[in-house]
């Protein structure tokens, strides 16, 4: 199998696990707040990454350069309670479809803080696929 066609298939099993994942955030979220839920959902997920990770490959997580460990952390600050209230609190208000529909607009921003940040090209094909995203969000967003 090649790293492409492997790469896809974990990218649309995480898609999966992303779409479930806000399914059941809404449901959770019909009997307490975000906040509450975004707590519950990073500590649970903390603890079954921690025992699968130290599973897997105990040895690796001793042997992460201190650089590396910074780069993750404010990851984790970023992303992990960030994020995830802010996509919650979208769940909430918008619903399923329309607040992951916009989650979906990941690669807009993504190509843009890449091109800044990392100095990476946004060849035709990568620009043809943000204005899909931007126009498929304007169809997902407009009400009629």
């Amino acid at each position: 199998m090649s790293d492409t066609l492997l790469g896809a298939i974990l990218a649309a099993l995480a898609a999966t696990s992303w779409a479930t994942g806000a399914i059941f955030a809404r449901i959770g979220m019909q009997h307490m707040g975000s906040t509450t839920g975004t707590f519950f959902s990073l500590i649970t997920g903390f603890l079954l990454i921690l025992v699968i990770a130290l599973v897997l490959d105990y040895e690796a997580m001793f042997n992460v350069s201190v650089e590396t460990i910074s780069w993750f952390v404010l990851l984790a600050f970023i992303q992990f309670p960030l994020g995830r209230f802010l996509n919650f609190n979208g769940i909430k208000y918008a619903g399923v479809a329309p607040a992951t529909a916009i989650l979906g607009s990941t690669p807009v921003f993504s190509a843009i803080l890449a091109l800044i940040f990392l100095g990476e090209q946004i060849t035709l094909m990568i620009g043809l696929g943000i204005v899909a995203v931007v126009i498929g969000l304007a169809m997902v967003l407009y009400r009629s």
